[in-house]
């Protein structure tokens, strides 16, 4: 099968999507197909150099009037488009391209402003998402990261694929436990940091001064660190810059339970993914494809409630036997994210739209 892959965002830059089109063109590559990566995301001086490294053809468009010129030998050859982002800004090429389109629903599209936006601008909103979801039916197939985004969408049809986790994530028995608890992300408000930092501070005031490891960078790191002080939290917080690759496998497996405590509905939450391969207990909020990642077998709660976070820290930290039969069932959930299985998942689902676009 030859493929074109659409990225937005694409390796150097480091981020999920960028991370999970690299992987999926990685499996397909391996199992014989041919790929090409198309990305809007440039590599610096030394392009070619960069892009060498990986099996597949990476194509980086330059401009927006490039685009077409840099499209069309990429669209001439291949079988059909994927793309990884609900992004409608090139659907006028992949329509001249006639091929079949696979749009990865990853994130929201939006939702419709409240009656506080003015008249003109909530129109204009929903003229967009509108035109949004209207190209988006004429795809050929539709594939969402979770229920929750197929709900949202609201398109009919399609399959739910979850994102998959990187190989490389997985229990290393020998790296020693450093921390109680571990945050894995971006330091900024919609990730949960303050929440976070206010549960252990009420499990301190309870008698239990975990310790905390976070690591990751971004605009709300001060705020976050000046909380940390207010509340009399530095001889128990201990702040990390990003790792990455194997670094960061070990710094996973360093705290006997992570915490993704978003305040947002996140779409999926592939660290949570992460550390249930390094068999790790995770500690989630439980309100969108987070959600769905951890029910039934790691410990939930409601959004924005520090109250039942610090509880369910609590509970976890203090019972090892409680916290192993979590551990257990992390590893398990964490198979069914494995990559060539979702990779294969794909690989079914194209066969069926190309199919169905040549009947």
């Amino acid at each position: 099968m030859r493929i074109c892959l659409f990225s937005y965002r694409f390796s150097p830059s480091v981020g999920g999507i960028e991370q999970v089109s690299q992987n999926l063109a990685e499996a397909w590559t391996q199992q014989g197909h041919d790929v090409t990566v198309v990305t809007k995301t440039p590599a610096g001086a030394n392009q070619q150099d960069f892009d060498r490294r990986f099996r597949f053809c990476v194509v980086r468009i330059n401009s927006q009037d490039k685009a077409w010129r840099q499209w069309k030998p990429a669209l001439d050859s291949v079988d059909l488009v994927v793309s990884n982002g609900s992004s409608i800004r090139y659907w006028p090429q992949w329509a001249h391209g006639r091929k079949p389109v696979v749009i990865i629903h990853a994130q929201f599209l939006g939702r419709d402003p409240d009656a506080t936006v003015p008249l003109a601008q909530r129109m204009r909103r929903r003229f967009r998402l509108w035109t949004r979801r209207s190209i988006m039916r004429r795809a050929a197939g539709n594939v969402y990261i979770s229920q929750m985004i197929r709900q949202h969408i609201g398109i009919r049809g399609g399959v739910v694929i979850y994102n998959p986790v990187d190989p490389i994530f997985r229990p290393l028995p020998d790296v020693p436990i450093a921390a109680d608890f571990g945050f894995f992300g971006r330091m900024v408000q919609e990730k949960g940091v303050s929440d976070l930092l206010d549960a252990l501070h009420l499990c301190r005031t309870r008698g239990h001064p975990f310790r905390l490891d976070l690591y990751g960078e971004g605009r709300a790191l001060e705020d976050f660190q000046r909380q940390a002080k207010r509340l009399e939290l530095d001889a128990l917080v201990r702040w990390r810059p990003f790792v990455r690759g194997e670094e960061l496998v070990r710094a996973m497996n360093s705290p006997h339970v992570v915490v993704v405590p978003s305040k947002w509905r996140e779409p999926m939450g592939i660290v949570a993914v992460e550390a249930m391969a390094c068999g790790k207990c995770v500690i989630g909020s439980s309100s969108g494809g987070l959600g769905e990642v951890l029910g039934g077998y790691c410990p939930r709660y409601p959004n924005n409630d520090v109250s039942q976070l610090a509880d369910q820290m609590t509970v976890v930290a203090i019972d090892p036997p409680l916290r192993q039969q979590y551990e257990q069932a992390a590893l398990r959930r964490s198979k069914d994210f494995e990559l060539y299985k979702i990779a294969n998942e794909y690989l079914a689902y194209f066969s069926h739209v190309i199919g169905d676009t040549r009947r």
